[in-house]
């Protein structure tokens, strides 16, 4: 799923348990694996689904329904994004159903006793519940939007912080712009449709997605006039703007100072060279030194982008001015980009939206070394960029894994740190993961696995073989610094086992992202392990061709951090990375909780002393 899908997908399920079953005791979930499988015959499409009347859809969802139950009351599950995917599932089967709407209210309180973060635990379900209460005092048919949904709406947002859910309001007020029938099916389509399409069953989490989905279909598209009205009003009277707290903590390096020339990895999906001159490692005879590249299989590659197909090239350069208004209207900002976006997804059917979002995603993924590359150059004449290149499959079916295939993914590790070694390179930028329920994915699509629990073993077979490879090869080079994300799921990374963001390295330094007040996001995913957090908000770079677009994600939060370490060590080389993590992690300062630890470049950077005893950073 792109970073976009999940972004909207975690806002639209925003906008939009206790004893154990005869007193038994539960059954422990500390791990994804732990939690149990299930499989579903699905008739139809996701269309079908989501549109089927309410008995119907009750009909889809019943086993669902019963599973979900038993699960919630005879496990322990010790992780609040698992336990809130069950209840937002649980919660669109109630308000499809017409009959259970004071039995939906308590899921929504349930729903909140589950956020980690307080953003999230004060506007989750909030557009559900007003429905919620006004369909019960006005009653109301299938499609349409109780007559006082708009008022009472209204006052829940109006008793609300701006200073705590401003930005998220005003972003669910741009979704809800765009959130008609089309554009949630659409979305909806892309992830499932392809395991649809071949084997017309669901397991657990994509069966679970779907009945999420049901909610935007009856509260956010009938009620989002509402839902932007009240919003506008809401923001007309309250709206403070969010001070930027990052000018103040930038740190320059200036072209004259006594620096180290230091050379830094992007291992991502490759970089555009020619948009950093005087920025890039060169070899002895002065040519760029291009580190290792594969292609979608894992083969040595030469190329220091994926060649894109005729058909991404004809549309990239309307998909950059996409990306920009889709973060535009993520962020709320009624821009012509916002307004151009909003008028293309409202005229999409719900196949156009789903070919929309693979191009999208696809080409995402072409942009994202770069816009990478650029955060981690930034104020830096120092840095000497290397670009290791690894190749993203974003096919709708991507090739299912196989032994022969993660031998050479680990080879493909242990090689690539293998010359970032031999290059002497000392930090390394890896914007990426994966974990356990990535193949089970893949496996699902297709079509291998007879069972949900066979599946599950064979994915944990190929995940295990890739975790122990990359974790060897990070363990083997301790003398460089990689820097990783967090995530983008809004949920515990060592639940999910989540690589490499799992793993506890002293070379290691996992990045969440913070926005620009420095306020924790709300599609961080957490951990103990995290030791910082950066501006991973509407953060501006280029992209291929030299194009400026702002991303959002954990991705945009690590080369903050790597562009901070890249730049200590140009003041100081022999800092080690045991050294660097404590000297970003000693100068960052605490956000909404102790644990929140956000970065203060300038302060790391005067907290070094050059060999001419001077301060290199200005701002």
């Amino acid at each position: 799923m792109s970073k976009l899908n999940r972004a909207i997908n975690v806002a639209l399920t925003t906008l939009a348990l206790s004893g154990a079953a005869n007193g038994q005791t539960k059954k422990e979930v500390r791990s994804i694996d732990d939690l149990p499988q299930f499989s579903y015959p699905i008739k139809g499409t996701v269309a079908d689904v989501l549109s089927s009347p309410p008995a119907s859809f009750e009909a889809t969802v019943s086993q669902m329904r019963v599973d979900i139950d038993r699960v919630l009351n005879d496990y322990d599950i010790h992780d609040s994004a698992t336990l809130r995917g069950l209840l937002q599932a649980k919660l669109g089967a109630q308000i499809a159903s017409g009959k259970e709407d004071k039995a939906a209210l308590a899921t929504i309180e349930q729903l909140r006793s589950h956020q980690d973060k307080e953003e999230a635990r004060l506007i989750a379900g909030l557009a559900p519940q007003a429905f919620l209460e006004a369909r019960m005092a006005d009653g109301t048919s299938p499609g349409t939007c109780p007559k006082s949904f708009e008022s009472i709406y209204a006052k829940k947002l109006d008793a609300l912080p701006w200073a705590t859910v401003g930005v998220a309001e005003t972003r669910l007020k741009g979704l809800a712009q765009v959130a008609n029938n089309n554009f949630v099916i659409g979305m909806t389509a892309q992830d499932i449709e392809p395991t649809l399409d071949r084997s017309h069953t669901l397991s657990s989490l994509p069966a679970w997605q779907l009945m999420a989905a049901r909610t935007n279909m009856d509260v956010i598209v009938p009620c989002r006039t509402q839902i932007v009205a009240a919003t506008d009003s809401y923001i007309h009277h309250s709206a403070v703007q969010k001070a930027d707290i990052w000018s103040a903590r930038d740190a320059v390096l200036q072209q004259d100072a006594k620096l180290t020339p230091m050379p830094v990895a992007i291992w991502d999906s490759g970089f555009d060279a020619s948009l950093f001159p005087g920025q890039l490692l060169l070899s002895k005879d002065n040519k760029q030194l291009m580190g290792p590249a594969y292609d979608i299989d894992y083969r040595p590659t030469h190329e220091p982008l994926a060649p894109l197909s005729a058909q991404d090239k004809a549309v990239y350069s309307k998909i950059v001015a996409d990306s920009n208004g889709i973060s535009d209207l993520q962020t709320g900002i009624d821009s012509p980009a916002a307004a151009a976006f909003r008028q293309q997804a409202s005229a999409m059917s719900p196949a156009q939206m789903k070919d929309f979002m693979q191009a999208y995603s696809s080409l995402e993924s072409y942009m994202h070394g770069t816009h990478v590359a650029g955060i981690a150059a930034s104020g830096n004449p120092a840095i000497r960029l290397v670009n290791a290149r690894i190749t993203y499959d974003t096919r709708p079916v991507p090739a299912p894994p196989t032994d022969e295939e993660l031998k050479r993914n680990v080879a493909a590790y242990r090689d690539t740190v293998a010359w970032f070694r031999a290059h002497h390179i000392r930090v390394v930028n890896m914007s990426w993961w994966s974990r356990p329920s990535s193949y089970e994915d893949l496996l699902e699509k297709n079509g291998i696995g007879k069972t949900p629990d066979e599946r599950k073993a064979l994915a944990r077979h190929y995940f295990n073989m890739e975790r122990d490879g990359l974790y060897a090869a990070l363990k083997s080079a301790p003398d460089i610094l990689f820097v990783t994300i967090a995530g983008n799921n809004n949920s515990d990374n060592a639940f999910e086992e989540t690589i490499p963001s799992s793993f506890k390295l002293p070379n290691l330094l996992v990045v969440g992202a913070v926005d620009q007040a420095g306020q924790q996001t709300n599609f961080t995913s957490t951990g103990q392990n995290i030791g910082v957090y950066a501006d991973g908000y509407e953060v501006e770079s280029v992209v291929p061709g030299g194009a400026k677009v702002h991303m959002s994600g954990t991705s945009m939060a690590a080369p903050e951090v790597t562009n901070l370490a890249a730049k200590l060590l140009a003041i100081d080389p022999k800092l080690t990375p045991e050294q660097l993590i404590a000297v970003i992690t000693r100068t960052a300062d605490p956000g909404e909780s102790p644990t929140i630890r956000r970065i203060n470049p300038k302060l790391a950077v005067s907290s070094i002393v050059t060999p001419g005893g001077g301060d290199t950073s200005s701002h």
